[in-house]
């Protein structure tokens, strides 16, 4: 469920630069963890099978984070959709 502005709810630009704030930070972390190396030389434990458990829980993060600036995207339309249109944007 996306927020509904009201007068009685928090101004919708500052949900905005909110939302922005939180996807910008899901963006980096997302940067951070793609530089992260994922080796099968930092897993020696002579199972491949470990560092194939290793790579794949990354993996996982990462895609856990895309899911995640996702919603954020999806708020932010939202909010934007419902603010008054500016008259710098025609």
């Amino acid at each position: 469920m996306q927020p509904i502005i009201n007068i009685n709810g928090t101004d919708g630009h500052d949900l905005l630069q909110e939302t922005f704030d939180a996807c910008n930070a899901v963006k980096d972390a997302i940067n951070v963890l793609r530089r992260m190396t994922v080796h099968g030389r930092d897993y020696p434990t002579g199972d491949p099978v470990q560092f194939r458990i290793a790579r794949d829980a990354h993996n996982n993060r990462l895609v856990c984070l895309a899911g995640v600036q996702k919603e954020l995207e999806e708020r932010a339309i939202a909010i934007l959709d419902q603010l008054p249109a500016s008259p710098w944007l025609k």
